[in-house]
């Protein structure tokens, strides 16, 4: 019985995913989930004017995140990031790891 309850408890609690402290809500992940499932557009249809019609809520991350800077600074602070990564103490890290942690130093703000 108390193994019942326990089944029931978990599968009772409110649908949310825990992500490394944050949460996305199951509007947000049937939103993904619906965009997935969709089938790919026509070639010659415009990305951006699909999303805005048919996945508003696509669209507005589409927006941010998939625009295409107008000038080398984004790579330059990168590569000067890497540089502060890799030092004397840490000279022995593998390419992957640099890799890992550049993307850590650059998208932190993403993951927590």
């Amino acid at each position: 019985l108390l193994k019942l309850q326990a089944v029931h408890e978990t599968l009772s609690y409110p649908a949310a995913i825990l992500f490394y402290g944050s949460i996305y809500s199951v509007d947000n992940i049937i939103l993904v989930r619906n965009f997935l499932s969709c089938p790919n557009i026509n070639l010659l249809e415009e990305p951006i004017h699909y999303l805005k019609t048919r996945h508003p809520g696509i669209y507005l991350i589409a927006l941010k995140y998939l625009c295409t800077p107008g000038s080398s600074v984004p790579v330059e602070r990168l590569f000067s990031a890497t540089g502060y990564i890799i030092s004397e103490r840490r000279n022995r890290l593998s390419p992957k790891n640099v890799q890992i942690l550049s993307f850590l130093n650059k998208n932190y703000k993403l993951v927590i």
